[in-house]
């Protein structure tokens, strides 16, 4: 699923906003962003954008997201240096939903140390691990006095918000959370 484009060219120059006005932006200015490895297809995460990301985004090749528990950009990798160098921006047929291409540095999207953030799998009714750590997340983030921002995270029918829940899963019903969910 091989996606090149000339990777040294902005999608748009920074004063270029007209093409912003094509998306449906939610009531909070947000679309939602899914970023797609280039090369296997692998759906890597899912985070949200407002207008600002997107053309910083747009004009950097490098993936800029929107924190919505810290109202501030969050620029994938600023504190585990795991950024995405994006090879493509699409918008979905109800222009609601953004996908990135992208090529992920480091091998490692998830904020709990794995190369995606889908690695629970529902099987008979509970949620298990799929997929294994990569690298421990206190290592990651050992050196960063702000830990990166994450999406939401839903455990129970509850938000999770915080910094630093390692390793709680216990895989019985969907009780408890890995990794860190403060966004």
């Amino acid at each position: 699923m091989s996606e090149r484009h000339n990777t040294e060219m902005p999608f748009a120059s920074p004063e270029s906003t007209h093409w912003l006005d094509s998306i449906r932006w939610n009531d909070a200015g947000l679309v939602p962003a899914v970023a797609q490895d280039s090369e296997s297809g692998q759906i890597l995460m899912m985070a949200w954008m407002n207008r600002e990301s997107l053309q910083e985004t747009a004009a950097t090749r490098t993936a800029v997201y929107f924190s919505r528990s810290r109202q501030r950009l969050w620029r994938k990798g600023e504190s585990s240096g795991h950024t995405q160098r994006v090879i493509s921006i699409r918008l979905d047929c109800d222009e609601d939903v953004i996908l990135l291409s992208v090529e992920q540095l480091g091998g490692i999207a998830c904020h709990t140390g794995r190369a995606h953030c889908f690695y629970r799998t529902l099987t008979g009714g509970v949620w298990e691990t799929t997929d294994a750590v990569l690298r421990d997340p206190a290592e990651i983030y050992a050196e960063a006095s702000d830990p990166e921002p994450v999406s939401s995270h839903t455990v129970m029918g509850q938000r999770v918000s915080g910094h630093s829940v390692m390793d709680q899963s216990t895989n019985k019903g969907g009780q408890g959370v890995e990794g860190k969910a403060n966004e």
